[in-house]
């Protein structure tokens, strides 16, 4: 069915050219579906059903395939043609990967800010290194910050590695730094001397 409204000379009327025709092509279905059994829809064999990585979809317009271990709420379904299923296959849960967080120092602390929030169910895994000798700081729920007390001299090495469930994330190892005064330094390579104001000729 189809619904053309105006005059037959093409002059202006008052209604719209979109919205009125379609409000009585609607109206014109519901009577039609009224005298008629209308059965449910079928795809034909070339069509299948595919979970899409809502994520993506919603944030990033993109049709990938949603990861085999990703629940359901972050999961859409939509019906594709087999010939043209998406190409890629989202990997947030089975390979669980954040964003690289920022490193500050104030008051004898060291803080750790992560810039986005994660899935449900993913984990952090906060790791200090000193001297060679590594520890568990964090492993937890996702923390917008995490604050760690450390002693004013010694350097320091964080790493962050995100879970979900038994798979381990790509890991994330921060700048290596030195707790001094009220700022973080780097601890590697090693603070040049401050030269600036010296006779360069005869340093």
């Amino acid at each position: 069915a189809a619904i053309w409204l105006g005059n037959a000379d093409n002059t202006k009327i008052g209604a719209t050219g979109g919205g009125v025709p379609c409000d009585k092509l609607y109206r014109l279905f519901l009577e039609i579906g009224k005298r008629q059994a209308i059965g449910n829809f079928s795809p034909c064999d070339d069509m299948e059903k595919i979970a899409l990585d809502k994520t993506d979809y919603e944030k990033e317009h993109k049709l990938t395939i949603a990861d085999e271990l990703s629940p359901e709420n972050y999961k859409i379904y939509e019906i594709f043609s087999r010939r043209d299923l998406p190409l890629e296959r989202s990997t947030r849960f089975s390979r669980p990967k954040i964003g690289v967080p920022a490193i500050a120092f104030e008051n004898g602390k060291v803080s750790i800010t992560f810039a986005e929030s994660p899935p449900d169910g993913y984990e952090y895994l906060v790791e200090r290194e000193e001297n060679g000798k590594k520890c568990v700081v964090y492993r937890g729920k996702p923390t917008k910050i995490f604050i760690d007390e450390v002693e004013k001299g010694k350097s320091y090495e964080y790493s962050v590695t995100p879970l979900y469930k038994d798979r381990i994330g790509e890991t994330i190892v921060l700048p290596a730094v030195t707790a001094k005064g009220d700022e973080l330094s780097p601890a590697d390579p090693a603070e040049p001397p401050d030269i600036v104001d010296e006779d360069w000729w005869n340093y």
